[in-house]
């Protein structure tokens, strides 16, 4: 006990403070017709966690410069974004009625304006009574840290916003990928390559590919 204490005492706090170019939206609906509000500044703090408790590396907590504010992005906003890097708000989305809980998660736009985002799956975390962690990525975007290496992150597509604000979200697994088996025959094959299915529907396989292929910015 005293040395799992001491390895979460030494977790490693990194904060960003960002100016300019901030901005936030409320809502999935928002977000897809560009209804964005700014914020002067905001302060992004990545936790590191202790890798035995939280398998995919990090999480993100914003704080905004006043306390109305702070709470609107802790608990209302949708997504923020600022220079090249977008979150999204985790308190919102929700995965077969499992919510993924507090923080900001890494995501990517897909497609044409659709979200994709990696993070554990929290209906796993439930069944197996684990805690339910944020999602990896690095403060800037882009290429994801080598943290995520863990088979328990994974991508996900948000679907729609419900009339209660619940965000619902979809796995980029074998399920979704199987659209993919005509229309995109090589993507296809690259992604069935990993045998196994829990590597194969990982995120450290599947979000390269999203990036190779150009399916996500």
């Amino acid at each position: 006990m005293r040395r799992i204490l001491a390895t979460l005492a030494l977790c490693s706090i990194f904060a960003l403070n960002v100016l300019g170019q901030v901005k936030y939206c409320l809502s999935y609906a928002d977000f897809k017709e560009g209804n964005w509000l700014e914020l002067e500044s905001l302060t992004v703090k990545e936790r590191s966690r202790a890798k035995k408790f939280w398998t995919g590396g990090s999480d993100f907590k914003l704080q905004a410069e006043n306390d109305s504010l702070d709470r609107i992005i802790t608990k209302e906003a949708f997504a923020i974004s600022y220079n090249d890097t977008l979150l999204v708000n985790c308190r919102r989305l929700y995965f077969e009625d499992y919510c993924f809980g507090k923080g900001y998660a890494s995501a990517y736009i897909y497609g044409k304006g659709k979200v994709c985002f990696v993070a554990h799956n929290p209906a796993s975390a439930a069944v197996g009574g684990a805690s339910v962690g944020m999602v990896v990525g690095p403060v800037a975007g882009g290429i994801i840290s080598g943290t995520i290496a863990a088979t328990d992150a994974y991508c996900f597509l948000v679907k729609l916003e419900q009339r209660d604000g619940k965000v619902t979200s979809q796995m980029i697994g074998d399920d979704f990928m199987e659209r993919f088996e005509e229309s995109s025959p090589d993507f296809y094959a690259e992604y069935m390559s990993e045998k196994k299915k829990r590597k194969r529907e990982s995120a450290a396989h599947v979000l390269p590919l999203l990036k190779e292929w150009q399916l996500i910015k």
